[in-house]
């Protein structure tokens, strides 16, 4: 169950479906076949009579909601050192303007590179995989237990649609 899906639900929207964009990985090189991303477009059906605008505000307030997960998720696991604070000069305190094409301290990539988690160094870092990337230090949250693989997704899914 992705929170966007439940979110569109909420909103009177029927899922009819997700597609996967299609992509050509024949033209790309290495690295940037490495860091593809997994971007998706959801589909939905309204109710009768429904206006254009009238779906359109419905699937951002779905965007928005699943969002204010994101950021319920980082006030609780990361709230010791980065709400608050901002423990290795980053402030969670809203997540989403502090991080999204917000470059990284500790290499040359954004913390949030919208479309595209797995050229995000705080999804990488939440899920342990930033070494790879030529990151540094220990998967956060420091001192608690990681993320679940369902909060990741879900986290993934969030930055994948930006």
């Amino acid at each position: 169950d992705q929170p966007v899906a439940r979110h569109l639900q909420n909103e009177m929207l029927e899922v009819a479906g997700w597609r996967k964009v299609p992509v050509d990985p024949s033209v790309l090189g290495q690295l940037a076949e490495d860091s593809l991303p997994v971007i998706e477009q959801v589909f939905v059906n309204a109710p009768p009579g429904w206006a254009e605008h009238d779906v359109e505000r419905r699937c951002f307030v779905a965007r928005r909601l699943t969002s204010a997960e994101i950021q319920d998720l980082f006030n609780m696991t990361c709230g010791g050192c980065h709400i608050g604070g901002s423990q290795g000069g980053l402030s969670l305190m809203d997540h989403e303007t502090n991080t999204v094409g917000v470059d990284a301290n500790q290499l040359a990539m954004p913390l949030v590179d919208p479309g595209n988690h797995m050229n995000s160094y705080l999804y990488l870092k939440m899920a342990g995989t930033h070494m790879a990337a030529g990151g540094s230090g220990a998967q956060m949250p420091l001192g608690r237990a990681p993320w679940s693989a369902e909060d990741l997704a879900g986290y993934a899914a969030w930055i994948d649609s930006l």
